[in-house]
C-alpha cells in the first residue's frame, strides 16, 4: 500500500511541473473563427522562411521556452504595418510551450501580436507567434481562409 502511494505522490509532483500548451478550441465557424483571429492580430502575411535564429535562456540547457527567430520573405501583407520585403517573427522553440516551429525554405501564412512584455530575448514590440494563432503552413491552408483573409484586407471590413 506504501508503494502505491508513494508512486501516486511521485506521479502528481512529476506531472506539476508539465505545462503542455493548451489551446481553446471553439465550434464556430471558419469564418467566425477567422474574423477573430483577423480582429486580434496586429499583423498577418504570408510568405517563405529564409532565415532561422536561436536564442538561449541558457548557455547550460536547451528550453522549450527558448526563443527562435523566423525571418519571412513576405509574398503579402494581409494586415499591419509591414512595410519591408522582410520581417522577423518569434516563437518558442517548442510545441511544448505553445511555439510554433517552422521549417526554413517552406511558405506559412502568419497570424503574429506583439509580445506584449520585455523579457531576455524579446521585445514587447516584436512580433510574436504561437499554436494558438491561425498560423498554418501553405499546403495545410483552406482556400476558403485565405478568401476571408483577402476580402477583410480589401474591404478593411469585418462582417
Amino acid at each position: 500500500m506504501m508503494k502505491k502511494i508513494t508512486l501516486l505522490f511521485i506521479f502528481l509532483v512529476s506531472s506539476l511541473s508539465m505545462y503542455p500548451c493548451t489551446c481553446i478550441e471553439t465550434k464556430e465557424s471558419l469564418k467566425e473563427k477567422v474574423k477573430k483571429e483577423y480582429i486580434s492580430s496586429k499583423a498577418i502575411f504570408y510568405g517563405k522562411v529564409v532565415d532561422i535564429k536561436e536564442h538561449k535562456n541558457s548557455e547550460e540547457f536547451d528550453s522549450g521556452s527558448d526563443i527562435i527567430s523566423y525571418t519571412f520573405e513576405v509574398t503579402r501583407v494581409l494586415k499591419g504595418n509591414i512595410s519591408k520585403e522582410k520581417v522577423t517573427v518569434k516563437s518558442h522553440r517548442s510545441s511544448s510551450a505553445c511555439g510554433f516551429v517552422f521549417s526554413l525554405n517552406k511558405k506559412y501564412l502568419v497570424y503574429s501580436n506583439h509580445y506584449g512584455i520585455d523579457s531576455k530575448n524579446v521585445s514587447k514590440n516584436d512580433l510574436f507567434t504561437s499554436l494558438c494563432h491561425r498560423t498554418t503552413s501553405f499546403k495545410k491552408l483552406k482556400r476558403k481562409e485565405l478568401r476571408l483573409l483577402k476580402k477583410f484586407a480589401r474591404t478593411k471590413k469585418v462582417d
